[in-house]
């Protein structure tokens, strides 16, 4: 409906469910608007979106526009470049309150299940819950690729597959604030570069207060919360999922490497099973800052090649107050009780809806 139409500088739809029909289309294809640089506020699209360059289940590309607590529902499949579960390509524009449900599937570069692309533009109290699949680099649960802008505030709970940059919240994140986010999907990268539970490849950036519990599959530079992270910051960040990989392999992040400024803090490596054909470590590979940083006393490590027994041991049993000491409970809610196989881990408060339900594995 709407599929190629460029909209004046005010609001699209307000207020109103429109529900779109499946669509063929070239480039510039969305469920509500191809192009818009005004308001889309509380719409949904029902159907099918097929295009070519920029295709999203709410708007093909968004120039500086908002859009606001809008949804879309059905599979997305883009044929080039730019693909979204709510927006292809979101250029210096706000997407808050909106999510995806649907399928995703991008043929070319830059997959999300939010945004296939975010540059400058902000993501915030947003979510994907859909499979997303992308053919080639740049695949993440939330954006296939952030430039700079935020993502805040928002989860993906969608499996994602993909090949080079693959993460959970963001595929290639570069000097992108990542922070209040999770992710609960499985992550496949198909023998490809940089597989991350947040985020595939961070350059530069902090990614604070955000968690994986899905397992990761990848080849190069495979962590649990960051595939590869080049002059950055992870701090507060924990992951409980299995993590496999070929070469370079951690807990937190595959390989690290860091100049001044750049650190990885008071992060944990909770998931029981890590492995590496060559290079892996309970917390990262690399050189570059760290401190306070903590992982599974039971872990089983399997590695051809060298293996780093870094961070500080924690058993089970150990009290949760004591072994998420100094995380800010403004952010985290953290249950009472001991660190126990099947036990609850903390969570986030004043997330978008959702069910939050991480446990240690047994």
């Amino acid at each position: 409906m709407f599929g190629n139409l460029r909209f004046p500088n005010n609001s699209l739809r307000s207020g109103r469910d429109i529900v779109s029909p499946s669509k063929h289309g070239n480039s510039y294809s969305g469920g509500i608007t191809g192009f818009n640089y005004g308001t889309v506020d509380g719409s949904i699209n029902y159907g099918s979106i097929m295009g070519m360059d920029y295709s999203g289940g709410v708007v093909g590309f968004n120039s500086a526009g908002l859009i606001l607590n809008s949804s879309s529902t059905g599979d997305i499949y883009g044929y080039m470049n730019y693909t979204g579960g709510v927006v292809g390509y979101n250029s210096y524009g706000t997407v808050s309150g909106s999510f995806n449900t649907g399928y995703v599937n991008g043929n070319f570069d830059y997959t999300g299940g939010v945004a296939g692309y975010n540059f400058y533009g902000s993501i915030t109290g947003s979510y994907n819950t859909g499979h997303i699949y992308g053919r080639e680099e740049y695949v993440g649960g939330l954006a296939g690729y952030s430039c700079q802008g935020t993502v805040t505030g928002s989860y993906n709970a969608g499996d994602i597959d993909g090949f080079n940059y693959t993460g959970g919240v963001v595929g290639y994140a570069k000097s992108v604030p990542i922070s209040k986010t999770y992710n609960t999907g499985n992550i496949t990268s198909y023998s490809g570069d940089s597989t991350g539970g947040i985020a595939g490849y961070a350059e530069g950036g902090v990614i604070e207060n955000s968690y994986n519990t899905g397992d990761i599959n990848g080849y190069f530079s495979t962590g649990g919360v960051a595939g590869y992270l080049d002059d950055g910051v992870i701090t507060y960040c924990f992951n409980k999922g299995e993590v496999h990989g070929g070469f370079a392999t951690g807990g937190i992040a595959g390989q690290y490497y860091g100049d001044t400024g750049s650190e990885i803090s008071n992060s944990l490596s909770l998931g029981k099973y890590l492995s590496s054909v060559a290079f892996a470590s309970r917390v990262f590979r690399g050189s570059g800052f760290f401190s306070g940083n903590k992982a599974r006393s039971d872990m089983v490590v399997t590695v051809a090649g060298s293996y780093t027994h870094d961070g500080i041991d924690v058993t089970l049993g150990t009290a949760l107050s004591s072994v998420f000491s100094g995380w800010n409970t403004s952010i985290w809610s953290i249950p009472n009780g001991n660190l126990t196989a099947n036990g609850a881990l903390p969570v986030l408060l004043n997330m978008p809806t959702g069910t939050q339900n991480p446990v240690l594995a047994p």
